[in-house]
């Protein structure tokens, strides 16, 4: 019969209860404090928006700092000049009219200081942008770690109009979704401070819509492209484990014609913005934007100011997903859920 050591077996318990979980520290440092400018131009008449603020180091709890009392400039390359006036804290608005917003001109920021510290950008191109065609939409089946449950959900996705020559190959997407969704009963009696027993069952606020930014960021370009058109290019997905997609859903889509230097900095923002922190990722960098500083060429500035012209859609859907499948929510099975369910099959698409 074979004997085990109590020497190997204390040995091995010390080795397990040593075993601890340490954190890892980066070296990210604490560094702040950093001037940041950000603004662009559109081709839409109106006022055109800089924001001027100063970073905060990464541990701190606040963040960016808005800074008040600075002299705002846009220049055009044809020696035109716009000044803007501070519309509230680090926020400064400059009018310019739809006569010098024209495809193909040049705008520059310049910035003084409240100390007389001057910064400039670049020039950036006013580029047109080609009209949005389509915003569509696919079912995607997504499995879980169930093989007997799976989710759906829906795919949206945009394509353009085929560009010509001059227009812009690169696009940064912003949109804005909006549902409706009901309440599950009807309201009849409710308390104000007293009770009020009614017999008139009241929708007042059975229709509910809520209307919300999504913050993502999506950029592409048609460069490598054997044409200057867009097809189906993926944007925002939604899970049917919202009730987001239970009645009515709207997308407004606004299109960005980006210059070469705009299109990567908003793609290491987006490749950035995607990072979910595991440890061999990515790790976080500064992004060089192109804003400078006319005194002092080594001091670091952070942001970008660039030109940009602007498409905008506006879809409805009403998504046929598979609402009564196997392993459901039982919630789905109640009056209303079964009402947006027949409504779905009987009605077209909006509009």
């Amino acid at each position: 019969m074979r004997v085990i050591k109590p020497v190997l077996i204390f040995a091995g318990l010390v080795c397990l209860l040593g075993a601890c979980i340490f954190p890892i520290d980066p070296g990210i440092g604490v560094a702040g404090n950093s001037l940041v400018i950000n603004g662009r131009v559109t081709d839409r008449e109106g006022l055109q928006y800089v924001e001027i603020s100063r970073s905060s180091p990464v541990n701190s709890e606040t963040t960016a700092i808005p800074l008040s009392g600075y002299m705002v400039e846009i220049h055009d390359d044809l020696g035109n000049s716009f000044v803007g006036e501070e519309v509230e804290t680090g926020k400064y608005a400059c009018m310019i009219t739809r006569e010098f917003l024209i495809p193909g001109t040049r705008f520059r920021l310049r910035v003084t200081s409240p100390e007389g510290k001057q910064y400039e950008s670049d020039y950036d191109e006013l580029l047109p942008c080609p009209p949005i065609q389509e915003i569509s939409y696919e079912i995607r089946e997504e499995l879980t770690a169930d093989p007997n449950v799976s989710h759906y959900g829906v795919q949206f996705l945009v394509s353009t109009a085929e560009s010509g020559e001059g227009y812009a190959q690169n696009f940064l997407w912003d949109m804005e979704e909006t549902w409706e969704y009901h309440s599950r009963f009807l309201i009849q009696d409710y308390y104000d401070g007293e009770i009020h027993m009614t017999d008139d069952p009241s929708d007042s606020i059975f229709y509910c819509w809520d209307t919300r930014r999504i913050p993502d960021i999506y950029v592409y370009s048609t460069r490598n492209l054997s044409g200057d058109e867009i097809r189906n290019f993926p944007l925002h997905y939604i899970s049917d484990q919202t009730d987001k997609l239970r009645v009515k859903y709207s997308l407004l889509l606004k299109q960005y014609s980006l210059s070469e230097k705009a299109y990567q900095y908003w793609t290491i923002l987006e490749e950035q913005s995607k990072q979910a922190g595991a440890l061999y990722e990515t790790q976080p960098s500064v992004i060089e934007g192109n804003i400078y500083s006319i005194d002092d060429p080594d001091e670091s500035e952070l942001g970008l100011f660039y030109a940009t012209a602007i498409e905008e859609k506006r879809a409805f859907f009403r998504p046929r997903i598979p609402i009564l499948r196997p392993n459901c929510d039982p919630w789905l099975f109640d009056y209303i859920g079964l009402l947006s369910f027949l409504e779905t099959f009987h009605e077209s698409e909006y509009p």
